[in-house]
C-alpha cells in the first residue's frame, strides 16, 4: 500500500497561505468553482448589500449579463494579482498601472475590478470620507458596468476600438466613444436615482455626479 505523503494538498496549501487575498477568487473563476457568485468584495468601504441594492436599480439587461465584480482591498492584493501565474501579460500590465495609481477600475470581457484605494479627495472632512468612498465606488462601478454592456450588446463597435484604445492617463483617453458613453451612463444613473442611492448608502449630504467625478455640498 502506498504511503500518503500529503503532496496532494500542496497546491491547496500554497494558495491558502501565499495567495489568501487574491488567488482564491482567481482560482475559483479558473476552475469553475462558485459559478453563481458574481460579487467578490474585499473593500472595507462598502458592503455587498449596498452594491446589490444599486445594481437592482438598473434595467434587466444589465442584471442578465452575469458579470463578475471584484473590489480590491489594497495594493498588496493587486501585487499578488501580478504574481498570479494564471493571469496573462495584459492583466498584469493593468494591475501594474493600478499599483502606480493610474486607474481606479477596469473591465475585461464581463469581468469588472475596482480599486477604491486609488480614489482621491479634495477638501473633504474625515467624517464624510466614507460616504464619499461609497459614492465614488458606485460611480466607478456603473462606468465599468456600461463597458460590460458595450462588450455584450455592442460587441462589433466595442471590438473595433480595442486595437486603437488609449489607456487611462494618456491624452485622448476621455475623448474615446467607449469612455464618453460609460461616463454619460454613470452620470445619468447616479443623478436620476440620487434619492434612492443616498438612502441605500446612508449619504447625509447633497451631491451630484459630473462626468465620473462626485461634487459634494458639505
Amino acid at each position: 500500500m502506498a504511503k500518503n505523503t500529503g503532496n496532494d494538498h500542496t497546491i491547496e496549501l500554497v494558495f491558502k497561505d501565499l495567495y489568501e487575498i487574491h488567488l482564491k477568487d482567481m482560482c475559483q473563476k479558473t476552475f469553475g468553482i462558485s459559478k453563481d457568485k458574481l460579487l467578490y468584495n474585499k473593500s472595507k468601504f462598502i458592503s455587498d448589500e449596498e452594491i446589490n441594492e444599486i445594481i437592482a436599480m438598473l434595467h434587466p439587461h444589465y442584471k442578465e449579463m452575469q458579470m463578475r465584480i471584484y473590489l480590491h482591498k489594497n495594493k498588496f492584493q493587486s501585487i499578488l494579482g501580478m504574481l498570479n501565474p494564471f493571469n496573462d501579460s495584459g492583466r498584469r500590465a493593468m494591475l501594474a498601472s493600478t499599483i502606480k495609481g493610474v486607474i481606479a477600475g477596469n473591465h475585461r470581457q464581463g469581468e469588472i475590478i475596482l480599486f477604491p484605494f486609488n480614489y482621491q479627495f479634495k477638501n473633504v472632512p474625515n467624517e464624510y470620507k466614507l460616504q464619499c468612498y461609497k459614492l465614488l465606488i458606485i460611480s466607478n462601478l456603473l462606468h465599468e458596468i456600461r463597458h460590460a454592456y458595450q462588450w455584450t450588446y455592442k460587441k462589433k463597435k466595442y471590438n473595433k476600438l480595442s486595437d486603437s484604445y488609449v489607456p487611462a492617463g494618456r491624452e485622448g483617453y476621455h475623448s474615446q466613444w467607449i469612455e464618453r458613453d460609460a461616463n454619460k451612463f454613470a452620470q445619468r444613473i447616479m443623478n436620476s436615482n440620487k434619492q434612492n442611492i443616498s438612502y441605500a448608502l446612508g449619504i447625509s449630504f447633497d451631491w451630484e455626479c459630473i462626468w465620473g467625478a462626485i461634487k459634494v455640498d458639505l
